[in-house]
This record gives C-alpha cells, sequence and structure tokens, in this order.
C-alpha cells in the first residue's frame, strides 16, 4: 500500500490502514491495540517487509510510538527508517545515559485521583506477575508478597521518599525477623521502614490528620513490624523471596541506575501526551 513519506496532521481512526496487503486483507491502527505477531525464518524480510513499514506508516500519521529492540544496529535502522517520515520528534532512549524511574513517575503523577496508590503497587506487582507466568508462584505466598508491598509502598509514600525498586527492595528485606527486633538500634539505623515511621512521628499532627490514612498508615505499620515478623522463618522467608526476587535484574548495573534514578530523563507523556517517538 502506497503512502506518503509526509507526515499528516489528518484525524485518522482504528480502521485507518497501516499495511494493506490485499483489498481486503490488512493492518489497521486498532489491530495494533491488541497484538499483531510478525514470523518467518532468519533473513525472510520480517524487517524490512512488514514491520519497518508499519512503523514508518505509523509515523507518516503522526502517532506516538515506543520502539524496542534488542539489536542497536536495528534500533538505528528503525531511527533512519522514521526519520523519512520527516519526523524530528524522535528519541533515542540509551542506558548509561537515559533514565526513567517508573515507581517515582507515578508517585508524582495524579496523586489526588483515585486509584493513586493501587497504580503504584501494580507497578511494583508487574516483575512478580511476569515471573509468575514463567514459573509456578504459590498463590498464597504471592498474596502476602503483594499485601507486604502495598504496606512498604504506603510507609515510605506517605512519608515523601522517593520510590524505586532498589529503595523497596531495601525496606523489605531489612524488615525485622522478630518483633522485638524493631526496639534495636542496629535495626533502626539500616531500615529505610524505620526512617518513614520516625518521619511520621515527628510530623504526626500533620500527615495522620485524615482518619483514612491514619488506618492505612497503622495497619502498614503492624503488617512490617508485627505480622511479617511473627511469621514462621521459612514462611516470612518464602514471602520475602516472592516479593523481593523478580526485582533481581532493575537492581544492578546500567538497567538499575536507569530505573533507580530520582531524576527522569524520559516520560511517557512524550508518547502519550505529545506524540513523540522513542527508540
Amino acid at each position: 500500500m502506497p503512502w506518503s513519506l509526509r507526515a499528516s496532521t489528518k484525524t485518522v481512526g482504528l480502521q485507518t490502514p497501516v499495511l494493506q496487503f490485499t483489498k481486503r486483507d490488512g493492518i489497521s491502527l486498532g489491530d495494533l491495540l491488541g497484538s499483531c505477531s510478525v514470523l518467518g525464518d532468519t533473513g525472510s524480510g520480517k524487517s524490512t517487509s512488514a514491520i519497518y513499514q508499519i512503523v514508518s506508516s505509523l509515523a507518516c500519521k503522526s502517532c506516538g510510538l515506543l520502539l524496542t529492540s534488542v539489536k542497536p544496529d536495528d534500533a538505528n535502522k528503525m531511527a533512519r527508517f522514521v526519520g523519512m517520515s520527516g519526523r524530528s520528534d524522535i528519541h533515542r532512549f540509551r542506558l548509561g545515559v537515559d533514565a526513567f524511574n517508573p515507581l517515582a513517575h507515578a508517585q508524582r503523577t495524579d496523586r489526588d485521583q483515585p486509584g493513586h496508590l493501587e497504580r503504584i503497587v501494580e507497578l511494583a506487582m508487574t516483575p512478580l506477575r511476569l515471573q509468575q507466568q514463567m514459573g509456578s508462584t504459590d498463590p498464597f505466598f504471592m498474596y502476602k508478597a503483594e499485601y507486604l508491598i502495598r504496606a512498604c509502598i504506603i510507609l515510605l509514600d506517605t512519608t515523601g521518599m522517593t520510590l524505586s525498586f532498589e529503595l523497596l527492595h531495601r525496606a523489605i528485606t531489612t524488615l525485622p525477623e522478630d518483633p522485638a527486633d524493631a526496639c534495636d538500634p542496629a535495626w533502626q539505623s539500616r531500615s529505610p521502614v524505620f526512617d518513614a515511621i520516625e518521619k511520621l512521628d515527628a510530623q504526626q499532627g500533620e500527615m495522620l490528620a485524615s482518619p483514612a490514612v491514619d488506618r492505612d498508615v497503622l495497619r502498614a505499620i503492624a503488617v512490617c513490624l508485627e505480622e511479617l515478623p511473627a511469621m514462621p522463618d521459612r514462611t516470612r522467608g518464602s514471602v520475602i523471596a516472592t516479593a523481593t526476587s523478580a526485582w533481581g535484574p532493575l537492581l544492578h548495573g546500567e538497567v538499575g541506575r536507569c530505573v533507580n534514578t530520582d531524576h527522569n530523563t524520559w516520560t511517557p507523556e512524550l508518547i502519550a501526551r505529545d506524540h513523540g517517538i522513542t527508540i
């Protein structure tokens, strides 16, 4: 299907074709809202005959795009191909240069909107759910892990700490193993949860003014300092492992530095709001 290589500003609908094979068979914008898999042998032209053409067609329609590639050479080809459409709003996201902390971004976005906390919890749970799809995680431990993650997020977020996978991992893995440990200065000195509780104590009149917030915070403290330490050692260890093991790849190296930053150089609004292209 021929198309113009000049970016269009016309409004397009879900039935707008992005790649037409015959008069009756093709791929529309609506199709791309689900899943589209291009299959073929190595060198069969999956990229040049389909993927790049779809990308170029979308770029010409002034759509926002997020293009991912495991091969730097493919990313370079995509950038050149998209550039042929006349688009100049192309951002090359590079590890070691760019940074995006999804938890901190969600924490700072739409704080007054319903479901704000649930969105942060769901982001933190996404690696766990992906890991669960690839193996057999006991539903009991998944439930307890989510319950624990939610409690830590409530305490850290309520006291204004910048959320990250690294901070959540440290908060959970340093929780007391016995209820009496909460009074131990050695534990207190290394625990982000204790830091949060100290801030709550210092700002109690302001931070706990709302009865709803008060209940959530007090419940979160009980989960971290009473319920988890009171579990049998093996059960507690399994809950903590379930909550934190899937975050491993997000804690170290260039990926760790990218997603645990305090300062984002890229946000999803560049695509969703500004209709830009990120590769």
